[in-house]
C-alpha cells in the first residue's frame, strides 16, 4: 500500500494516478502567489506612472498659467504703478538739472522730450489698465445704483382733484377708505358720489409716513367739498347705521345694555355677540341722525317672543318636536317644564331677539355627584329572585370647574374645564340568588283562584278515563297553537322524553298543586321561571307517545291525578 507521504508510488503492472504530498501543495500555492503578486505590482506601477504623467502635465500647465499671470501683473500693472509714482520725481529732478546747466530754453526742450518718451514707453500699460479699470468701475457703479433702488421704500400716492391726500401701502387700503366713505353717507335715494382719485407709485422719503384707511377716508370727505361734521358712527358687523354728535351718550347706552346682563360674579365677561364699534371721524351732514333714533334702534327687536299653549297628550319631547326646537333648548327656556307640564299652561319657545345680542360668560366651580356602580355576584345559597345587599353603595363627590355661556340671559352652553375628585364613590355589592327548588311542593292542596283553559282554542279529544292508564285530558289543536299557564306558579320541570310525555313542562302552584303540559312541539320557559296565569309557555305538538297534535294536560294535588274537567270544563271558554 502506498504511503501518503511517499512521492514515489510502488511499481505495478498497471498505471497508477500520481499522489501529491503536502510539499507539492504548498509549492503550488507559493508559486501561484508570487505570479499573482508580480502581475498586481506591474499593473499598479503602470497606473501610477500614467497618473504621474497626468499630474506632471497639469502641474506644468498650472505653472505656466501662474508664471505668465505673475509676469503680466509685474510687467504691466506693477511697472505702470512704479512709473506713475517714480516718474514725477525723476521728471522734476531732470528739469532742475537742465535749467541749472543750460538755462530755461533747454529745460523746456528736455521736458518735451521726456513727455514724448514717457508716452511711447507707457502707452501699452495705460491701455491695459484702462481695459481692466473701466469695466470694474462700471460694475461697482451698477451695484451702487441697484442698492440705492432696493433700499428705497415705495408707496401709493393718493391724490384727489390735484390735491395730495397721503400715501398708502397698497391700493387695497384706498379701496377700503373709499368704502368707508360710502358707508358713512346716507344718500336718501340720491346718486352716490363717484370718486376720481389718482393713484401713483412714488418713493417714500424718511419724513413721509403711511396713512391708514380711516385717515384717507377723512381726507377724502374733506376734499369732496361736502358739508362734514365731527361725529361718532355706529357700526354693527361692519354695517353703518348712522352717526351722532353725542358720542358719549351712545357709548353709555351700549354700556347700559351690557350691564343689564351682568350678575356681578367673579371672572364674569359680558360682551356683544355682534361686532359693535363706535368710530369717531368726519361724517357728511346727510349721515348725521338724532341720538334718539340710534337709541331707539339699540332697544328694538328683530324677532318677537314665541310661546306655546300645552295641549292634551303633550310632553316636553312632543312639544319640542311640534315647535322644531331641541329638547335642551326647551328645558333651558322653561327649567320647570318636566315638573309642571299642565294642559293650558303657556310655554316659552323662543325669547324675543333684540337688535344686539349679549353674551355672558363666567367660570363656575360646583360639586357634582360621582355615581356608584353595582357589582353583582351570583350564589346558589340564596333562592332565585333573592337579592342580598352586602355593601350599600354611596355616591362620591367631585369639584367641576366649567365655563357657562349665556346668550341674552339663557344658558347656551357649558364647557367643562376640569374635574377634581373629592371623595371616591363606594360601589354597591349585592348577591343574586340562583338556587331553584325543583321538587314538587306538598301541603293541604288548597289554592286561590281558578284554573284556566290552557290552549288557545282546541277541543277535548280524550278525557282522563279515555283508556286505561290515561292520567289527564287531551286537548286537540293545530301544531304551533299557544299553550298558556293554567295558573300562576314556578316552573319545576322542563324536559324531553322520547316516550311518554315527549316535550313537557310541570308548574308548581304551591300546597302540593301542580299542572303538566305534555307532547309540546316547542318549550318557551326554563326551570326556575315564575309564570303568571295566561303566560305563553309552549306550543302544541305531537312529541313522545302521541298519535296527533294535542296538549296532554294534567292537574295533580299531592301526587294524585285529578280530573281536569272538574276544574276547567270540557270546552274552550276564553
Amino acid at each position: 500500500m502506498t504511503s501518503f507521504f511517499n512521492k514515489k508510488s510502488q511499481r505495478t503492472d498497471r498505471p497508477v494516478k500520481p499522489v501529491f504530498s503536502f510539499y507539492d501543495f504548498f509549492y503550488y500555492i507559493g508559486t501561484f502567489f508570487l505570479r499573482s503578486s508580480s502581475r498586481f505590482f506591474r499593473s499598479c506601477g503602470k497606473h501610477f506612472r500614467q497618473m504621474g504623467k497626468s499630474v506632471r502635465s497639469h502641474a506644468a500647465l498650472l505653472g505656466t498659467f501662474f508664471k505668465r499671470g505673475f509676469s503680466f501683473v509685474y510687467e504691466e500693472i506693477v511697472g505702470l504703478i512704479f512709473a506713475v509714482v517714480y516718474c514725477p520725481y525723476s521728471f522734476f529732478k531732470k528739469l532742475h538739472l537742465a535749467r541749472k546747466a543750460n538755462g530755461f530754453g533747454f529745460m523746456l526742450q528736455t521736458a518735451k522730450n521726456m513727455i514724448v518718451h514717457g508716452y511711447r514707453s507707457f502707452f501699452k500699460q495705460i491701455r491695459v489698465l484702462l481695459c481692466y479699470a473701466l469695466p470694474i468701475a462700471a460694475f461697482f457703479f451698477l451695484l451702487n445704483t441697484i442698492s440705492g433702488f432696493t433700499d428705497m421704500d415705495y408707496a401709493v400716492a393718493v391724490s384727489y382733484d390735484g390735491q395730495l391726500l397721503g400715501y398708502v401701502a397698497d391700493e387695497a387700503v384706498y379701496n377700503n377708505a373709499e368704502k368707508l366713505v360710502q358707508d358713512r353717507i346716507i344718500y336718501d335715494n340720491q346718486e352716490p358720489i363717484r370718486f376720481s382719485s389718482q393713484l401713483t407709485v412714488a418713493p417714500l422719503t424718511s419724513n413721509q409716513t403711511l396713512s391708514d384707511e380711516f385717515e384717507i377716508c377723512n381726507r377724502l370727505i374733506e376734499a369732496t367739498g361736502e358739508e362734514i361734521t365731527e361725529a361718532y358712527g355706529l357700526y354693527v358687523d361692519e354695517k353703518f347705521f348712522g352717526a351722532t354728535t353725542n358720542g358719549a351718550a351712545l357709548a353709555q347706552a351700549l354700556q347700559n345694555m351690557l350691564a343689564l346682563y351682568s350678575s356681578g360674579v367673579e371672572n364674569e365677561r359680558v360682551s356683544f355677540v355682534n361686532d359693535v364699534q363706535v368710530k369717531d371721524g368726519l361724517y357728511p351732514e346727510s349721515s348725521i341722525v338724532d341720538y334718539e333714533e340710534l337709541e331707539s334702534l339699540l332697544q328694538s327687536e328683530t324677532e318677537g317672543k314665541r310661546t306655546y299653549i300645552i295641549q292634551s297628550g303633550d310632553s316636553p319631547i312632543r312639544i319640542a318636536q311640534k315647535n322644531g326646537i331641541p329638547v335642551s333648548q326647551l328645558r333651558a327656556l322653561n327649567p320647570d317644564i318636566d315638573k309642571n307640564c299642565m294642559i293650558g299652561d303657556e310655554v316659552l319657545m323662543a325669547n324675543s331677539k333684540p337688535f344686539l345680542t349679549v353674551k355672558t360668560a363666567y367660570t363656575d366651580t360646583y360639586e357634582v355627584p360621582l355615581k356608584y356602580k353595582t357589582i353583582s355576584t351570583s350564589s346558589n345559597k340564596y333562592q332565585k329572585g333573592t337579592t342580598k345587599v352586602v355593601v350599600p353603595g354611596k355616591d362620591g363627590v367631585a369639584l367641576e370647574t366649567a365655563e357657562k355661556v349665556y346668550i341674552d340671559g339663557v344658558l347656551s352652553e357649558t364647557n367643562v374645564l376640569s374635574t377634581v375628585t373629592v371623595r371616591e364613590p363606594v360601589n354597591r355589592e349585592v348577591i343574586i340568588g340562583t338556587y331553584v327548588n325543583t321538587t314538587a311542593s306538598t301541603g293541604s292542596g288548597t289554592y286561590s283562584g281558578k284554573f284556566m283553559w290552557p290552549v288557545d282554542g282546541g277541543y277535548v279529544s280524550c278525557g282522563i278515563n279515555g283508556y286505561p292508564g290515561h292520567t289527564g285530558m287531551d286537548i286537540a289543536a293545530a301544531r304551533g297553537t299557544n299553550i298558556r299557564a293554567s295558573m300562576s306558579g314556578r316552573v319545576i320541570t322542563v324536559k324531553y322524553q322520547n316516550y311518554g310525555y315527549g316535550y313537557h313542562i310541570i308548574i308548581d302552584h304551591g300546597n302540593g298543586v301542580q299542572t303538566l303540559y305534555g307532547h309540546c312541539s316547542k318549550l318557551l320557559v326554563n326551570v326556575g321561571d315564575y309564570v303568571n296565569q295566561g303566560d305563553i309557555i309552549a306550543k302544541v305538538g305531537t312529541t313522545g307517545n302521541s298519535t296527533g297534535n294535542h296538549c296532554h294536560f294534567e292537574i295533580r294535588i299531592n301526587k294524585r291525578y285529578m280530573n281536569p274537567a272538574n276544574y276547567i270544563g270540557t270546552k274552550y271558554n276564553r
